[in-house]
């Protein structure tokens, strides 16, 4: 006469179903949380690229300087942290149009408006600094000396999570965008494409 399985037996092997299911699910469920989450990190410096080339184009076609207002938050000779920023660019053979960037550091967001009235914006943005540098390659600390602009250095630095989150690190983890670009046409030198544009140090 056959025996038929005992309640044990039945427990055990429903238990050891639950656990083998249960391990299966949660690494599943682990592998696209990762995916998800370095898709969107992936996403983020795209953006982030995108942005900076707007920003490279704009100032490199840079006609007339209208405000630069910057914050000397900590040493003057430092650090310029970018406020606004808004200038006439070349657009086109003729044409002009006015461009404006202002930094939200509150907001810790970056805003792009062209002349048209449309506007991008990238978040996560830690510090912005704006360097503007004369001929000489001495800093220009006077805004009345604008004038005699050859270069500006521009610092970013963006975190890839967001930094309103309770994120352990965000901050201290951003990466570091760091570009020079010659804004007016003036000397040889640009005009030989001397324009340089690097993501920590490397195109």
């Amino acid at each position: 006469m056959r025996r038929g399985f005992s309640l044990l037996e039945v427990v055990v092997v429903i238990t050891l179903f639950v656990v083998v299911v249960g391990v299966a699910y949660y690494k599943f469920s682990a592998d696209r949380r990762q995916e998800m989450r370095q898709a969107s990190k992936v996403d983020k410096q795209q953006s982030m690229r995108r942005f900076l080339m707007w920003f490279r184009q704009d100032m490199q076609s840079m006609d007339n300087l209208k405000r630069f207002m910057v914050i000397n938050s900590f040493d003057p000779l430092m650090d310029s942290r970018l406020m606004e920023i808004a200038f006439d660019r070349f657009s086109g053979e003729s044409g002009k149009d006015e461009v404006l960037y202002r930094f939200d550091f509150n907001q810790r967001q970056l805003t792009r408006v062209s002349g048209n009235g449309q506007s991008q914006r990238i978040d996560n943005i830690v510090n912005f600094q704006l360097m503007p540098y004369d001929f000489g390659k001495q800093r220009i600390l006077n805004t009345n000396d604008l004038g005699n602009l050859w270069y500006f250095d521009a610092r970013i630095l963006f975190s890839d999570t967001p930094l309103n989150s309770d994120t352990p690190g965000s901050v201290s983890a951003a990466q570091e965008f760091w570009l020079r670009i010659y804004p007016k046409l003036k000397s040889a030198q640009n005009k030989a494409g001397f324009n340089q544009f690097q993501l920590n140090q490397r195109f």
